[in-house]
């Protein structure tokens, strides 16, 4: 092999791979046309390679994917191609000596387009000639990367998962004993001003556990009436931490607006995940507002596939601004959401889609000129534009005399809501798992409601209801958890939604709900 200082280019007279034929096809020109049919129309890349690696040849295929006429080359070197600090001089050396190569390396195109490149080489098909098929992989390469991302985004997940379940049962045994405790204390009193302090910061530690079920996409879908700006700016922490030091996160104060009705752990996903994406465009720095403001659409919004029918929207807005230059590709950002060039974001988008349109929301994307990108979500207002604000009920109205079966398998947990309900009057019999809660449904003549926790060692709560059910007809069935699969709550053919109270709960929560069931009012 020669080296590329000693190349003599394309006039080194030998013949091209390809001779050009003319006049009648007889003999070998008939196997010649018949070759040459066969370069032009691949739909692979076939280039032709001299001793030193300049292009001697190339069938359309290849000018395209290079972006380069067959005129502008030939006669170039295929390092003028590939992307810098590839140590093509051994690659090539390497080449000579096994006869053929197969690998990958970055193609760059002359309008600075990169492209993940498939190479099969072989040596002198004719002497001092050299055949390479290069395919296209790059959309391929980003597949296979998003594929190695979500499995490491799997498995966070149910780390996250797994850590809001534990941190879910331990807040629920601080809170369920700080109930228990506020009874017993003279009211106003220094001691009950400290417990109400415990409740308020559970309830705070609460929020971030259900933020944390709604990073590992394990919760519980509840929708209810939501003030989405306070609630924007109570995720203000987690916020910070999953946008990059160099950028600015603003959350401005706004007028307060009309609630959506929404479920609060999915709201906290579509937040942390547009935050995440709209953070993808400022890789140099910049500042990102997250704003809710209300509008009136008297026409519909339509674009690159967007749509969003007239009407009174709350709008959470996401605006990343960079601190670089104005780049004129910046006015296609809608389009290059979803193309294969920006794989996490056109993988993000669409998933968030999925939830936004569950909560009955739109989203819209916008690229402006001005180095801006805006990501938003509309939301319909509740109608009567109020929060719903249930009045608090007595104790003396949330009692009763059943009997109870509770099974939980945190003991904490489950000692504080026995002596809970069993303080207001109703009887509870205890089971750690499902297995022990079978023993003690053989062992008694009646049990008005059952409470279990969906997840649970050797039989979980739905195995168990529907291990007893038969045999206790007029049974009521409470599940509680703090992270289950969804798919658990899509009624079957002839059955209602079954009776769940998420995790973390107030005690007095329990109370209401199962009176609630008990009377026949859920």
């Amino acid at each position: 092999m020669h080296s590329h200082s000693g190349d003599p280019g394309v006039s080194d007279h030998r013949p091209p791979i390809r001779p050009l034929v003319r006049g009648r096809v007889t003999g070998n020109n008939r196997n010649e046309r018949y070759f040459e049919a066969l370069f032009e129309n691949a739909l692979d890349a076939l280039v032709v390679l001299s001793e030193a690696g300049r292009f001697i040849d190339a069938n359309p295929a290849a000018c395209q994917l290079i972006g380069l006429d067959r005129d502008e080359l030939i006669g170039r070197n295929v390092t003028e191609t590939i992307e810098t600090g590839t140590d093509f001089e051994s690659a090539w050396r390497k080449f000579g000596r096994e006869g053929s190569y197969r690998g990958q390396r970055w193609l760059v195109r002359p309008d600075g387009d990169r492209r993940l490149i498939e190479i099969m080489a072989t040596a002198n098909v004719f002497p001092g000639r050299h055949l390479a098929v290069w395919r296209d992989v790059t959309f391929r390469y980003f597949l296979e990367s998003e594929l190695v991302q979500r499995e490491r985004d799997g498995a966070l997940a149910r780390l996250a998962g797994g850590i809001a379940h534990d941190l879910t049962n331990l807040l629920n045994v601080v809170s369920g004993h700080a109930e228990l405790m506020i009874d017993q204390v003279v009211p106003n009193s220094e001691v009950q001003r400290h417990i109400d302090s415990i409740l308020a910061a559970m309830k705070q530690a609460a929020a971030l556990t259900s933020q944390l079920s709604a990073l590992g996409r394990q919760q519980v879908l509840c929708r209810a009436a939501l003030d989405l700006d306070a609630f924007v700016h109570s995720c203000r922490g987690t916020l910070r931490s999953i946008v990059p030091e160099n950028v600015d996160l603003v959350l401005p104060e706004t007028k307060p607006s009309a609630p959506i009705r929404v479920d609060r752990t999915q709201m906290a996903q579509i937040i942390f995940t547009l935050a995440s994406t709209a953070s993808e465009f400022l890789p140099n720095g910049g500042r990102l507002t997250i704003a809710v403001k209300g509008v009136v659409l008297k026409q519909a919004l339509a674009k690159l596939g967007f749509r969003i029918p007239p009407g009174e929207y709350i709008v959470l807005e996401l605006r990343a601004q960079s601190r670089e230059l104005e780049r004129p590709e910046k006015a296609r950002l809608p389009q290059a959401l979803f193309s294969a060039q920006m794989p996490r974001v056109g993988s993000a988008l669409p998933a968030v889609t999925g939830t936004v349109k569950q909560n009955n929301g739109f989203l819209w994307v916008e690229g402006h000129p001005a180095e801006v990108t805006v990501l938003s979500v509309y939301f319909p207002p509740m109608a009567g534009h109020a929060l719903a604000r249930p009045e608090k009920e007595s104790c003396g109205d949330l009692g009763g005399s059943e009997t109870v079966l509770l099974v939980e398998d945190d003991p904490g947990l489950r000692v504080a809501t026995q002596k809970y309900l069993t303080g207001l009057g109703y009887r509870v019999l205890q089971a750690g798992n499902g297995e022990e809660a079978l023993g003690t449904v053989q062992s008694v003549e009646r049990i008005d409601v059952l409470i279990a926790d969906l997840r649970m060692p050797k039989m979980g709560g739905k195995e168990l209801a529907e291990r007893i059910s038969p045999t206790l007809p007029r049974l009521k069935v409470m599940f509680i958890s703090g992270n289950i699969d969804r798919e658990f709550f899509h009624p079957r053919a002839g059955e209602g939604r079954p009776t769940l109270l998420p995790k973390p709960f107030e005690m007095r929560a329990l109370a209401s709900t199962l009176r609630d069931l008990l009377d026949g009012r859920i």
